[in-house]
């Protein structure tokens, strides 16, 4: 009895070692993030979007000009809630890189909050949120001004106040207002907050009265549904420049309904072209692509654990939403869309193997340095070596 204690204090110092060393990555990387987001220019980073339409939209909410800028591609008619937030930034004279240096912080804070409603200990809640923001797609993007790390912290931000509904004015208010900032991020959004309100909103709004809803919708109608109103009114189609079959886009615009639009498409017309999606996934996410696998797992193992589904279909749905509906081409790049669906398969993971947190945080440690490594971009054969030591460490 006295060595399975001992046993059991060593693993509990062990995990608090490594989150002190995950936390300490964290903070190294922060600090580098924030000394390159003041002392780099726009110009110097160069990031295709952020130059073509997210700055642009950005500068035109700064003059308080919320119609659609005049871009190529329909681009000016986006959801631009994000943008937004980056008007402040023009307006406030801040340096424009620093803009998803925030989001980087913000990320790892609510990943944690979200970790801790989930039940996973402080100690891995940390390792956890450490894990999420040092995915090796979100360490692409914090010098530039795209809108996807921030859909994935309103994303994460709105399944928390979901999970940890409060009788109080200020909890619908939050819930509401980080909804519609997930909605009117990107069009991506919309199917997101949707399945988050099916499988985790009825305990939410439970004995609930009339004003909190209308503090639940305004923020969410303002700061989200706004946009989708605004590209009716001004072109017929609520995700213009998106064409949807028989709604038409900007003519410039790819139709979601086109042959050679999606990743699905792609792969039902050159099933080879998985490979091309494998290559991708492995590129971005490394070991962490391994979390995939789980909801199918757990699918067919039956697993009874009712959070644990709710998570699985959550995830396949993300996916399913993510090949059907976002471009193929540029598959690489366009990883960083699915933020969403990793931050929810890698809780799932830290949940499931709850009773080996030591394993479960050594890997953690090991996905959070591999990318600090500067290999090459495509280290695929170094990844095949991990999945051996995956297998003996969770067997």
């Amino acid at each position: 009895m006295k060595t399975y204690q001992s046993d059991a204090s060593g693993g509990v110092n062990k995990i608090n070692l490594i989150s002190k060393i995950c936390l300490f990555i964290f903070v190294v990387l922060t600090i580098q993030f924030i000394y390159f987001g003041i002392s780099t220019s726009v110009q110097g980073v160069y990031e295709g979007d952020s130059i073509i339409f997210h700055i642009p939209i950005a500068q035109e909410i700064s003059k308080l000009n919320f119609l659609p800028a005049n871009l190529s591609l329909g681009l000016g008619y986006i959801p631009a809630t994000a943008e937004a937030i980056l008007s402040l930034f023009i307006l406030l004279h801040l340096p424009l890189n620093l803009f998803n240096v925030l989001a980087f912080v913000l990320l790892f804070t609510v990943s944690k909050k979200v970790a801790e409603s989930f039940g996973v200990t402080k100690e891995m809640s940390t390792i956890y949120a450490v894990s999420i923001a040092t995915l090796q797609s979100v360490l692409r993007w914090p010098l530039t001004q795209s809108a996807d790390i921030w859909v994935a912290v309103f994303f994460l931000a709105t399944l928390y106040f979901l999970v940890n509904p409060k009788p109080t004015n200020k909890h619908y208010l939050l819930l509401g207002l980080f909804s519609g900032m997930l909605v009117g991020s990107k069009f991506s959004g919309l199917p997101f907050l949707a399945i988050l309100l099916i499988f985790f909103g009825k305990s939410a709004f439970q004995k609930i009265n009339i004003a909190k809803i209308l503090l639940f919708l305004i923020p969410l109608f303002v700061f989200g549904f706004s946009w989708y109103i605004r590209n009716y009114i001004l072109t017929g189609n609520p995700v213009y420049p998106v064409g949807i079959f028989s709604i038409s886009g900007s003519p410039d615009y790819a139709n979601l309904g086109s042959s050679n639009w999606s990743i699905a498409a792609n792969i039902i017309n050159n099933p080879a072209y998985i490979l091309k999606v494998i290559n991708a996934l492995l590129s971005e996410f490394f070991i962490w692509v391994l979390v995939l696998t789980l909801p199918v797992y757990l699918l067919i193992k039956k697993n009874r654990d009712k959070v644990l589904g709710k998570l699985s279909i959550i995830g396949i749905l993300i996916f399913i939403i993510f090949i059907f509906t976002f471009p193929a081409e540029s598959i690489v790049s366009n990883m960083r869309h699915i933020y969403p669906l990793m931050a929810i398969l890698v809780l799932q993971a830290f949940i499931f193997f709850e009773k080996r947190k030591l394993q479960m945080a050594a890997f953690s440690l090991l996905a959070t340095i591999f990318p600090l490594m500067n290999l090459d971009y495509h280290p695929k054969i170094l990844m095949l070596a991990f999945i051996p030591a995956f297998y003996f460490i969770f067997k």
